[in-house]
This record gives C-alpha cells, structure tokens and sequence, in this order.
C-alpha cells in the first residue's frame, strides 16, 4: 500500500484567511466591466472584488448618482474599443471629457470621506488605481 497524500489544509501550516467584516477602511477607485460603480472595497482581509456603493460608504445620493452615470459612460467606451470601432473626434471628445469628469468625481468622493471622518465617521483610506490619493492628485 502506497503512502497517502496529505491534502492542502493537512500540508499548509498556515491558517486559512479570515474573511474582512466590517466597514471599508481602503477602497479604491477602480473600473471593469459589470462592475457599475467605480468603487471597490480593497480593505484588508477582503477577497475578490467587492464593489461598493454610495451607501455602503455614507457618501451623499447625489454624488452617488453621478459616479453611477460615469461608470455608464465609462463601459459605454470601453465597449468601443472591444468591438473595434474606429475612433472617431467624437469619441475622443468623449474620452477627455471622462477623464476631466474621473478626476472631479475622485477629488469629490476624496472630500466627501474626509468628511464622514471629520463628523466622527471611520477613516477610509482612498487608492485611484491602487496609488494613495495623495500621490495620484500630485500625477
């Protein structure tokens, strides 16, 4: 009789990871397909991708609202590209003008958490493509 293999938890001496639970304390502005809000829970201990919305974080409806329009717009353009449209001047208006409106929406989600803070909310810390905030805004 051959020797049994141990299998992955037996062989790992490591526990496995907690899973996070509770408010986000780092979230980052991120986008893809589906994801419909350009937030995403990046908190330590969270796993796969957990996009957040403006309640969840305490931010006001309306920049809510905005954010999820801009995650419309953005997907609106992605898919331009997966289909291979030709660029065209409208469409690379419609690009800087994304990205004039990124900047804005994450100058203002950035204020509005320090905010939250400020009133006596947790501290989120806020990443713009995996950067701190702070590095990204001085880009």
């Amino acid at each position: 009789m051959g020797k049994r293999r141990k299998g992955r938890a037996e062989r790992s001496s490591r526990p496995p990871p907690e899973r996070y639970v509770g408010p986000p304390t780092v979230v980052n502005w991120e986008v893809d397909y589906s994801y419909g809000f350009p937030l995403v829970n990046r908190s330590p201990g969270v796993s796969g991708v957990d996009v957040l919305d403006a309640e969840t974080l305490g931010l006001s409806p309306e920049l809510g609202e905005r954010l999820t329009a801009w995650a419309a717009r953005w997907e609106d353009l992605a898919m331009r590209h997966v289909d291979e449209e030709p660029e065209t001047d409208e469409s690379r208006r419609d690009e800087r003008q994304l990205s004039r409106d990124e900047r804005t929406l994450v100058h203002e989600v950035h204020q509005e958490l320090g905010d939250i803070h400020r009133a006596g909310g947790e501290e989120v810390e806020l990443l713009v493509g995996g950067v701190p905030f702070e590095e990204w805004r001085h880009q």
